[in-house]
């Protein structure tokens, strides 16, 4: 809690504190009758500032303005309170002056029927018209010097990011991105699994990187790393749904992303969003936009030339996770009888199906993994992409004989299992 909250914190509780023990002190009159006048004062003198101090709330809350020059798409900026103090604002006046006349009647008559309440002795209507005509307009100045003094910095501080937000978002992907690539390139034997033989997995291939030029702002480095999450996912201009999210959640489904970097690229589009719905982006975080955007878009890069190998990885991992589950047995770059190789072979009882990953879409990829698991067995190609980007089935047909089945993975992961267990233990 900043200073700002604990003062306006104990401001608020300060003026519960009061009412409450002006409502006491009127409970108490009914014991001690004597109380009973002063009470009735604090009571109504209460009333009137609190009903002014709003009054004066209304009158001085800021507006908020924009700038048209520089404006930028993002969400709407909510006017629905300033639109109710205009109203309320304008209202007030026009029946203060309509009943201008009526007035000094309206006023002597609250006075006596004060007065009456606080024991009716002579002069207690000119002490109840008193302690309105106080509290009044002492309410409205206090309500409408805080309304303008006060709430104006809490207003930016609120609409302002913390001091470091973006540059910390930064490093997360940055630390993160760096981690994830480096397992790819590592000859230890934690990787040796995942990146497996040259002869059947998929292979780190050098990338030359997109010619971007440094960014001079938050906006324009965001518009970049929508560039290279596009590149990683293989994904052309003309494809729709190109959100900076839905990029995000299929390359952490591909397992391209992993789940800190997904989480950090998240909060990063978070603050995005906030500055261009008019929040305040720090000093330090506009530095660090100018000096480190490049160091974050080169860390992005380096997941470029292991995409493929990640994403096979990934899906041959959840393969013996599901195994695991199901009580399948699953080896991974199992040699046929022909001597070829296959990402996975899959048994359970006397049935069995080879599962082949790829990367790559194109016609030679398809040929290759086609001509390298031939014979009758069922076999399964997981392709990155859609139902929308399958091959066309006159792609498949090879020197087996058996059936191919295919699964778009970003939106046929969740159906992996079904479609394993369908070939695996086919009904009938």
């Amino acid at each position: 809690m900043t200073k700002r909250h604990r003062t306006m914190f104990w401001v608020l509780s300060g003026a519960l504190a009061a009412s409450l023990a002006v409502i006491a002190l009127y409970g108490a009159s009914h014991v001690w009758s004597a109380l009973r006048p002063a009470a009735l004062c604090l009571l109504v003198g209460w009333a009137a500032m609190l009903l002014s101090a709003l009054a004066g709330f209304l009158f001085g809350i800021p507006r908020r303005v924009e700038d048209s020059a520089n404006s930028t798409a993002g969400y709407a900026v909510n006017t629905n309170l300033e639109q109710v103090s205009d109203w309320l604002t304008k209202m007030l006046i026009g029946v203060g002056l309509i009943e201008l006349g009526s007035l000094g009647t309206w006023f002597g008559g609250l006075s006596r029927t004060v007065g009456e309440a606080m024991g009716g002795g002579p002069g207690s209507a000119v002490a109840a018209g008193g302690v309105v005509a106080f509290f009044t307009p002492l309410g409205f100045l206090t309500g409408y010097l805080w309304t303008r003094m006060i709430l104006p910095p809490a207003l930016r501080a609120a609409d302002a990011l913390e001091e470091t937000q973006v540059a910390d978002q930064m490093t997360a992907v940055v630390d993160g991105t760096r981690g994830s690539a480096s397992k790819f390139v590592t000859d230890s034997p934690e990787s040796d699994e995942v990146v497996g033989k040259p002869d059947n997995r998929e292979e780190i291939t050098p990338i030359p990187a997109i010619p971007l030029p440094r960014p001079d702002d938050l906006f324009t480095l965001w518009h970049q790393v929508h560039i290279v999450l596009r590149s990683l996912a293989g994904m052309s201009t003309r494809r729709t749904r190109q959100t900076t999210e839905h990029l995000i959640s299929v390359l952490e489904r591909r397992g391209v992303l992993e789940q800190d970097v997904a989480r950090a690229l998240r909060a990063l589009s978070d603050s995005v969003a906030r500055v261009s719905a008019g929040a305040t982006l720090s000093d330090s975080d506009s530095k660090a936009v100018q000096s480190r955007g490049k160091i974050l878009l080169s860390a992005l890069e380096m997941l470029r030339p292991v995409a493929a190998v990640a994403f096979e990885g990934h899906t041959l991992e959840t393969l013996k996770k599901l195994a695991k589950q199901h009580g399948w047995q699953v080896s991974l770059d199992a040699r046929l009888a022909s001597g070829e190789r296959v990402d996975a072979l899959v048994e359970k009882n006397d049935r069995q199906i080879l599962v082949e990953v790829l990367a790559r879409r194109n016609k030679e990829s398809l040929s290759r993994a086609l001509d390298r698991s031939p014979g009758a067995a069922p076999l399964l190609l997981v392709l990155p992409g859609d139902q929308a980007e399958a091959p066309p089935r006159r792609l498949l047909v090879g020197k087996r004989t058996g059936p191919v089945e295919v699964l778009m993975w970003d939106d046929g992961a969740d159906r992996f299992p079904d479609v394993v267990r369908g070939l695996l233990e086919p009904e009938g």
